[in-house]
């Protein structure tokens, strides 16, 4: 009985020993690596030596051993190394090539390094594994001369964007350039991840030689391999991040020639888009009338979209000139109306309708024109609720221009009402609290402008806290809030697109008050009525 006592207190101070080792074990483990990070070799070696002791984990090993390499304790490493892994296999003559190259030994060291590169297994895994070893010991030559290796034995695998990655460390721009023309050769596939680092490449060094040392490159490897389209397709890439836009045309219309299938669509179609973003309305639409009269054109395809493209842009080409003529006018009218004729409300997307009612209502001055077409819009078109809701917030604004403030508010409300939540519904409480302030109803516009202070478009937010901050300021200097309601017909004037009225309202105003707060806030409405008639953004 006595020696089952003895045997079972045995047990039970193992257990409770194995279980403090336990708890101890994070703690110290933070503790070491902690030391080490802040280069505290000396009081980090007995910790690691502990944990290793406990637990012959690859993890304290490495950690111990580049801490003794850095005390420059060799023979410690070179004893640990032997003892980790028993047998002479490739990992630890690394370790021992690393620790002869710490000793100034650089013939063993590269001897032994060699030795251990025939012998790794023929797999890219294991060769990772190695590298990121050497890359935490700052063995960069080694690292470089392994994928180098590797690339040559391994052929069916590619280590080009690894040394992209080393290169780029090193400050080898056009290594790294080297490399990702050669992974973009062999895996096009990747073509994304290989503009991500040359975009994060050319911000960090904005130098034309690089953007120059590329596109040679490029066209080096072109003309050794022409059916590579991949190259192409860089080269068009290359000439759009440069905005080189007439340049990036007749790639696209080589390549359009060079690829051209009916399912793939065209080129200068994608370029078109790019176009349309950068706001280069005149070069789009020219190329989207070239697609759409095209006689390979495929309707099923792509044709819509160039179709509706080229009404885009060629509105917005008029927009852009400072005094458009009536025959540019009536040409894109008619553009817009043989759309409609032809293929009716089944192909009109939002941007198509809106943009037709502005021309309608602000170019060919038939504002009740674009009322009706809007309203038989709404009628006809199947487009998505939040769609629907843009063109019925753009309708509203036409109403006002036509003097319908009360069906303006009631769409307004609508939109409110439909998307309590989201940034449109948002807009239109905004836009329906500047309607009641141009009617005269100073209070309700500015509750409605408190609520709108919290909402989550920023611009709006910050929008309503103008407003509202200008309500506030003008009451304090107009108790009779007269001017208050005079500048809401300055702004409804505005609105209606009659900049004349508003002019010679906002002058009556500047006149009539000495407030030079209230004086500023009119001045600056006039400014921005004449940079819009100068189609100058503010």
């Amino acid at each position: 009985m006595k020696h089952i006592i003895l045997f079972l207190l045995l047990l039970f101070n193992i257990y409770s020993c194995t279980l403090l080792a336990q708890a101890q074990t994070p703690s110290m483990k933070k503790q070491a690596t902690t030391l080490f990070y802040q280069g505290d070799m000396q009081a980090a070696i007995p910790l690691f030596q502990q944990l290793y002791t406990a637990k012959h984990s690859h993890y304290y090993y490495q950690y111990l051993v580049q801490a003794y390499v850095m005390t420059k304790q060799y023979a410690s490493a070179q004893k640990l190394i032997k003892q980790h892994y028993k047998d002479k296999n490739y990992r630890a003559l690394f370790d021992m090539a690393y620790v002869a190259k710490a000793k100034g030994q650089n013939k063993q060291a590269n001897k032994k390094y060699m030795e251990a590169l025939k012998q790794m297994p023929r797999n890219k895994s294991a060769y990772l594994s190695v590298v990121n070893s050497m890359r935490r010991r700052g063995l960069f030559d080694w690292v470089e001369h392994t994928y180098l290796y590797a690339q040559k034995h391994l052929p069916h695998e590619s280590f080009h964007l690894e040394l992209a990655y080393l290169y780029q460390t090193l400050g080898k721009y056009r290594l790294m350039t080297d490399e990702l023309l050669l992974l973009l050769e062999v895996k096009p596939e990747q073509e994304k991840t290989i503009h991500h680092r040359f975009q994060y490449l050319w911000r960090k060094q904005s130098s034309d030689s690089l953007l120059t040392y590329a596109r040679t490159a490029c066209l080096k490897k072109l003309q050794s391999a022409p059916d590579k389209i991949q190259f192409r397709t860089f080269l068009l890439w290359m000439s759009i991040q440069q905005q080189d836009f007439e340049m990036a045309e007749m790639q696209a219309r080589a390549l359009d020639k060079f690829a051209r299938t009916e399912q793939k669509e065209p080129y200068l179609l994608e370029l078109s888009r790019v176009l349309l973003n950068q706001q280069r309305y005149g070069q789009a639409a020219r190329i989207l009338k070239e697609i759409v009269h095209s006689k390979n054109v495929n309707k099923d395809a792509y044709y819509f979209e160039a179709q509706r493209g080229y009404l885009h842009a060629a509105f917005q080409h008029l927009k852009q000139a400072k005094a458009p003529i009536n025959s540019d006018i009536a040409a894109v009218k008619a553009s817009y109306d043989n759309f409609l004729h032809s293929l009716g409300w089944a192909y009109c997307h939002k941007q198509t309708v809106i943009d037709y009612a502005d021309l309608l209502a602000h170019y060919t001055r038939r504002a009740d024109s674009a009322v009706l077409f809007l309203q038989n819009s709404l009628s006809h078109l199947r487009l998505q609720p939040q769609d629907m809701g843009v063109v019925k917030l753009y309708l509203g604004d036409i109403y006002q221009e036509v003097e319908q403030p009360w069906e303006a508010t009631l769409l307004y409300s609508q939109i409110e009402k439909d998307f309590p939540h989201d940034n449109l519904g948002f807009e239109a409480r905004y836009r329906n609290a500047l309607l009641s302030f141009y009617l005269g109803e100073v209070a309700w516009a500015e509750a409605q402008l408190d609520v709108l202070k919290a909402a989550t478009d920023k611009k709006i937010a910050n929008d309503a806290m103008k407003w509202a901050l200008f309500i506030t300021e003008a009451k304090a200097a107009d108790t009779t809030q007269q001017l208050l309601r005079v500048y809401g017909r300055a702004l409804q004037a505005q609105s209606q697109s009659k900049d004349t009225l508003a002019v010679s309202v906002l002058d009556t105003l500047l006149n009539t008050t000495d407030n030079a707060q209230l004086q500023a806030f009119f001045s600056l409405q006039k400014a921005q009525i004449w940079l819009a008639q100068q189609h100058i953004a503010p």
